[in-house]
Parts: structure tokens; sequence; C-alpha cells
């Protein structure tokens, strides 16, 4: 749980954003920009990246392995915000968030090792703030089924319940 002060910050900070969306959407073009144009040989910030794919996959080129897991999270973030089901698909929309948060993390990281002065590691930052927040909303309730911000009734708030238009006169 996250002191008081930390959790006013966050409403603050995503209030009316659609967040989700965007962040669904950020990863899916991310993805997929990385696999049409081969992005990791443009220049030495991708080395780290380049190194673990090659490390965990062998031959693979490291655009498919972190390309391909991108477009699955954001595909993941976008499937599950826009479900009909009543659960909202909760832990896949929560896996999509922390998975995301993971990956801007680590491109993060391997910017600041390769160039700290780059603008890069403040982007994907905001990107990793941006998903935990999410992984934190949703695991916590307050942001509901289509990605909307929702939050709880006041105390003692009951739906209304009306009987007009039921052929009572």
């Amino acid at each position: 749980m996250l002191p008081h002060a930390l959790q006013r910050v966050f409403r603050a900070f995503f209030r009316d954003l659609d967040l989700e969306r965007k962040s669904g959407l950020t990863a899916l073009l991310w993805g997929a920009w990385v696999i049409a144009f081969g992005t990791f040989s443009s220049g030495p910030a991708y080395y780290y990246l380049i190194a673990s794919a090659s490390w965990l996959t062998g031959p693979v080129h490291a655009e498919w392995l972190w390309g391909g897991l991108t477009v699955a999270a954001g595909c993941a973030q976008l499937v599950g915000v826009f479900s009909d089901r009543a659960d909202g698909r909760v832990r896949l929309r929560m896996g999509a968030a922390l998975f995301s948060c993971t990956l801007w993390v680590s491109l993060g990281v391997a910017f600041t090792l390769t160039n700290p002065v780059s603008t890069a590691p403040v982007v994907y930052g905001l990107f990793a703030l941006a998903n935990a927040a999410l992984y934190y909303q949703i695991g916590t309730g307050q942001r509901g089924r289509h990605g909307r911000f929702t939050h709880p009734p006041p105390a003692g708030w009951q739906r209304p319940t009306t009987t007009a238009g039921k052929g009572e006169e």
C-alpha cells in the first residue's frame, strides 16, 4: 500500500487521461517500428538490449525478440481495455502493465549506460512511471473496465431505482 501523499500524487498526475489505451498503443507502435526498421543497429544505445537478447535466445535477432514482446504487451493492454468480459481481464491488464514498466525501465537503463545526457531516460522513465501507476490502479480497483478512471461512490450512496416505464401509473 502506498502512503497517502504518494496516492494523491498518482491520482492528480494520471487523472482523466486515457492512459491505458495510450500505453498499449505506444508499446504496439514501438515494437512494430523496431521490427520493421531494424532500429537496434542505429546506435550504441541498444548494445545492452542486443546482448540480453542473444544471451536469452541465441541467434534470434534482438529486434524480433524485444519488438515482438513489446507488440504482445501492447496488444494485451488493448485487448484488456476493450474486453467486454465482466471481470475486465484484470490479470491480463496488470501483467501487461508490469511487463511494459519493466521494458521501459530496461530501455531507460540501456540509454543511461551508453549516453547519460540523452533525453531517452527521461522519456522512458515517464513511460515506466505511467505503467507502474496503471499496475497500481488496476490492482486496487481504481481503474475499471474499458480503462476508465473510476472513483468509489460516496459513503451511503445508492443507485436510484425507478419504476417509470414499467406500465405503472
